[in-house]
């Protein structure tokens, strides 16, 4: 009885130390039955007892059991004897319930007693999270226990989760001069940029892909430039980024290629039997000829009956090295006629009313032949002849009007030859329609028509501006652009304009000289060398024949403090009924390419200037049996706000061009005006714009920071969208511009 009691008193002592304190500790009982440490009647000897207790504190030595990266712990082992007394020098072997868990500071996890029997050693976070226990053993066996939790090394994720495609425009001109930035963000699910990912990017439609780095940088960015691949034809072509092995990973953009067209020109009025020449030509968007491509051709009555094949000399033509081709109409009857023209994604038609008399101008002068046009205030005799069956008709009655400056006279009739004198005059330059309307005896009524143009030729002013006015060194350039204009303030055609530059950091120009254009409008280019002191470059323009017409513009080259990048995708939203929302993205890098967060842009969509060509399209949109299109069926037209100040300017010259008493377009659209880029150097912003407005007026949208009082800047130009669903059904056509339908900028409607 006397044996069994001690086992079990012993047990409990035990069970006792296990539970309690900072650890666990457990002492071993001698194999005697002896108690003590001397000699029993058995003549044994017993075994030290000794007791181990395990406790784990921080740094600061309070107890702590949550090991983390920033938490290393340290493990207390004390050791003493049966009378509580510290045991020396004694070897303290320390062990994991999962060896991944935890790292021993010393690697072995052996650590001896001091003289105050404690043995310490320190524990720092293993790869594996979780709950876990500490074992320290003594060589005799006796062990104590404790527990922790640790949150394991954190693992970042470095395969990709999402890929974001962007473009530096949603169109690309079909003559090949100009080129789209591709490029693609590549985050984890973390939402950190990814560096060293392989982005594949292709192109259809025959386009191609250049200057490609198609692994992603320090920024997670990989880019590439998309050009047309030499073929003009007007298309889209839907650009795909894509990540191997991850399929999921594929985003697409529709880019548009604009710009190709075709002419018709001929006579607008022929007898019944008489045969024409028609001539077409096929241009890209810079209005040169593209050579080797066919041209299909239809012709339809007034009654919509095909008669291609007894009309037309060819229904398909091959243009020449020019551009050019030339077909022969030949009518089988009186009544209207419409020839269509289709190429390269381009389709024109042409009108023409064959009647039983011949109707003409003589001799007429040639609207896109600069020689051939009116100065202002200058009286210009044109004659009308009018035959029957071949024979001057003598007793008709003819009616003419002008849609600019004046036509005398109005009326009159036509003399023994057939023929009338008229004489017109303008005060204002631009193109004007002659029409011509004859009466005879039967009241049977012929017509014909002119287009004109009046030029004015007396420099009186002129105005250059510099677009931007602040670049960076080292190549980065600057559209120098002059304005001439007379004293009424109409702007003067093929007038020869001097370039000068004024810069001591050696900037250039890349033309000396430029003639004026019907706009009124000659440009050169500045190229930056180096960094300048603000606005110390000064672009002189001069207009050849009269010196004493001369203005400048000037303009900063500085060291930017940041690169901006923006770009946009092919989804368009339409949050409301009656309006779309755009997204763009911008992109703030630093010298080094690395994103810069925190940073503030500002933002502003604004029509283009009147130097940087049309903003706005008056027209209807045309059905051609796929889609609503309004490429052939737009007349362009330049911002009104001359000075670009945002005020109607009534003082000569007016800048109330159609008549509205209102700046056109005017501010059409509305942005976010601020945003604040994230830690990828990454913000949205977000266009929205009545949908009326789709389709009609083109934009320039531009993003602006400062960090010492140095600005950066990046724009685009954005052409307003509409759905592609909006345009493929017949029943329902987007809406027409809301700028109005004639063909002439000098009316609203």
């Amino acid at each position: 009885m006397k044996a069994f009691v001690k086992p079990l008193t012993l047990f409990s002592i035990l069970f006792f130390l296990a539970a309690c304190g900072g650890g666990g500790s457990l002492e071993r009982d001698s194999d005697s039955g002896s108690s003590g440490g001397g000699t029993g009647s058995g003549g044994g000897t017993s075994d030290p007892e000794y007791s181990v207790s395990v406790q784990i504190v921080d740094q600061n030595s309070e107890s702590n059991k949550n090991l983390t990266e920033d938490n290393p712990l340290k493990i207390i082992a004390t050791v003493t004897d049966e009378n509580g007394q510290p045991v020396t020098d004694t070897l303290v072997t320390f062990s994991l319930s999962d060896p991944d868990l935890a790292v021993f500071a010393n690697g072995n996890g052996k650590k001896s007693t001091n003289s105050s029997g404690v043995a310490e050693l320190g524990i720092a976070v293993g790869a594996l999270a979780g709950d876990g226990q500490i074992t320290a053993t003594l060589p005799s066996g006796e062990f104590g226990t404790t527990t922790f939790s640790s949150t394991g090394t954190t693992q970042v994720v470095e395969q990709p989760a999402n890929l974001s495609f962007f473009a530096s425009q949603s169109q690309l001109s079909s003559s090949g001069s100009d080129q789209v930035e591709l490029w693609v963000a590549v985050k984890n699910q973390q939402n950190i940029l990814l560096p060293g990912v392989t982005v594949n990017f292709s192109a259809d439609a025959g386009a191609s892909i250049q200057n490609t780095q198609p692994v992603t940088d320090d920024d997670g960015i990989a880019r590439v430039i998309l050009k047309t691949g030499g073929n003009s034809e007007n298309r889209l072509i839907t650009a795909k980024a894509a990540i191997p092995s991850f399929p999921e990973l594929t985003k697409e953009l529709v880019i548009q290629v604009v710009g190709t067209g075709i002419n018709i020109n001929g006579a607008n009025s022929v007898i019944v039997a008489a045969s024409t020449s028609l001539t077409l030509s096929l241009v890209d968007s810079d209005n040169t000829g593209i050579s080797g491509e066919n041209i299909v051709l239809s012709a339809f009555d007034s009654a919509q009956n095909d008669v291609t094949q007894s009309v037309l000399s060819l229904a398909e033509v091959r243009t020449d090295s020019d551009g050019r081709a030339e077909i022969t109409f030949t009518p089988n009857g009186s009544g209207k006629y419409t020839v269509e023209a289709a190429a390269l994604g381009a389709k024109q038609t042409f009108d023409i009313m064959v009647q039983e008399d011949e109707f003409r101008f003589i001799d007429p002068p040639d609207v896109n032949d600069v020689n051939d046009d009116i100065p202002l205030n200058t009286s210009k005799l044109l004659t009308v002849q009018w035959l029957k069956d071949g024979t001057p008709f003598e007793g008709g009655n003819v009616k003419f009007t002008i849609s600019r400056g004046s036509v005398s006279p109005t009326e009159a009739i036509t003399n023994s030859r057939g023929e009338i004198a008229l004489n017109v005059e303008a005060a204002n330059a631009g193109e004007a329609t002659i029409v011509a309307t004859g009466t005879d005896a039967e009241d049977k009524e012929v017509s014909t028509r002119l287009n004109i143009a009046f030029i004015a030729t007396d420099a009186a002013t002129i105005v250059v501006d510099a677009t931007p006015d602040a670049i960076g060194p080292d190549g980065q350039t600057s559209t120098i652009t002059a304005v001439v204009r007379d004293e009424q303030g109409n702007r003067v055609r093929n007038k020869l304009v001097n370039f000068s530059v004024n810069d001591v950091s050696n900037g250039s120009l890349t033309d000396a000289q430029s003639r004026t254009d019907k706009r009124g409008i000659a440009s050169t280019v500045f190229v930056s060398n180096a960094i300048t002191s603000s606005e110390s470059v000064t672009v002189t323009a001069t207009v050849d024949d009269t010196h004493s017409v001369s203005d400048f513009a000037t303009l900063t080259v500085g060291d930017r403090p940041f690169d901006i990048t923006i770009g946009t995708g092919k989804l368009l939203q339409a949050p409301f009924e009656s309006s779309f929302q755009k997204e763009f993205s911008v992109f703030v890098t630093d010298a080094d390419g690395n994103p810069v967060a925190d940073t503030a842009i500002t933002f502003s969509a604004l029509p283009l200037k009147a130097t940087e060509g049309d903003t706005f399209w008056k027209g209807v949109w045309q059905w051609n049996g796929t889609i609503y299109y309004n490429d052939d069926t737009s007349f362009g037209c330049p911002n009104e706000d001359e000075n670009f100040n945002g005020m109607l300017d009534l003082s000569s010259p007016s800048e109330n061009t159609n008549g509205d008493n209102e700046l056109t377009p005017g501010n059409v659209a509305a942005i976010d005006e601020q945003v604040v880029t994230d830690e990828n150097g990454q913000a949205l912003v977000y266009l929205q714009y009545p949908k009326n407005f789709g389709g009609w007026t083109e934009l320039r949208i531009t993003a602006r920071g400062e960090s010492g009082g140095t600005e950066s800047r990046a724009s685009m130009r954005y052409r307003l969208e509409v759905l592609a669903d909006d345009l493929t059904d017949e029943a329902s056509p987007p809406p027409k511009s809301p700028f109005g339908e004639e063909m002439d900028c000098s009316t609203s409607r």
